[in-house]
């Protein structure tokens, strides 16, 4: 990339080449007389076009000594001077690019709430949502081409999803609901969230996992995954930890799907969406 030059004129940034990764640019300005152009305008061009691309780049300008504000006011008379972009040199070109996955379950439950299903699951990976359900429609809808051949090819992830979304959690959410309504003893609007998943790193191979749970609103209950122990982030959530924490098969349960059936299925919806991940549609 060093030593290219770049000669357009003024607001011609549809005709820059494509940049390659560098977190800092050194660029000199070269003035070429009896052409027409704009050195403030060439740098502002350059400017946008890069950080457009590379917003992280750092760029540093090497100005003529006859640009600036009295090149500017004597154009009219003599006209614009055509001025050079050099790429003078690239002093940090090994910056490497940040790719991770994510395959996240966002979950509520809630109670007194009129006219929305008092359970509902969405299935969010890569920050696009591939999949929901909820109590009322008693149905898998696939939001996704891939996830709906993922389905419909393998039928353990299929009767897994059935029964998290239809038996097991609306359930879970029902009697936890109730629990805490008779623990704080308030009627009214209930709502109970949680989300859960994996994130991987693919430049790493760095591999997290997360449970958190909310309660109307506010952080409630979260899983330590180093530790394999539950941290309270309320008081009242004090005794649910305490209980949580004691039981083993939970436990076991929620270390076995962070650390092997989460990180399966993301590398196996990575193959899947390869081409779907350019969709709209992300949930950040």
């Amino acid at each position: 990339m060093g030593g290219a030059f770049w000669r357009q004129q003024c607001l011609s940034s549809r005709r820059l080449p494509p940049l390659q990764s560098a977190a800092m640019l050194q660029v000199s300005i070269l003035k070429e007389p009896r052409r027409r152009c704009c050195p403030v305008c060439l740098t502002r061009l350059f400017s946008d076009h890069i950080l457009a691309n590379k917003p992280q780049t750092k760029i540093i300008f090497n100005l003529p000594t006859s640009c600036g504000s009295s090149a500017s006011s004597s154009a009219g008379a003599a006209g614009y001077f055509f001025y050079t972009a050099v790429i003078q040199s690239v002093l940090c070109t090994s910056v490497q690019v940040q790719v991770k996955h994510s395959l996240k379950y966002f979950v509520t439950g809630s109670s007194g709430v009129p006219n929305i299903p008092e359970f509902m699951g969405v299935l969010v990976f890569n920050g696009i949502q591939a999949g929901y359900c909820d109590s009322n429609n008693m149905t898998l809808k696939p939001k996704q081409d891939w996830a709906k051949k993922i389905l419909q090819t393998n039928p353990e992830q299929k009767g897994w999803y059935d029964h998290m979304c239809f038996m097991e959690q609306p359930n879970f959410f029902k009697n936890m609901i109730s629990y805490l309504k008779q623990f704080t003893k308030s009627e009214g609007v209930h709502v109970l969230q949680r989300i859960g998943g994996c994130e991987r790193d693919e430049n790493t191979g760095e591999l997290t996992g997360l449970v958190h749970f909310g309660y109307n609103g506010e952080d409630f209950l979260e899983f330590n995954l180093e530790t394999l122990t539950w941290i309270a982030l309320k008081p009242e959530a004090d005794l649910i930890r305490q209980e949580w924490d004691a039981d083993r098969v939970r436990t076991k349960h929620n270390e076995n799907f962070l650390t092997q059936i989460c990180p399966e299925w993301l590398k196996t919806y990575v193959e899947s969406a390869k081409s779907p991940l350019q969709k709209s549609g992300r949930i950040t």
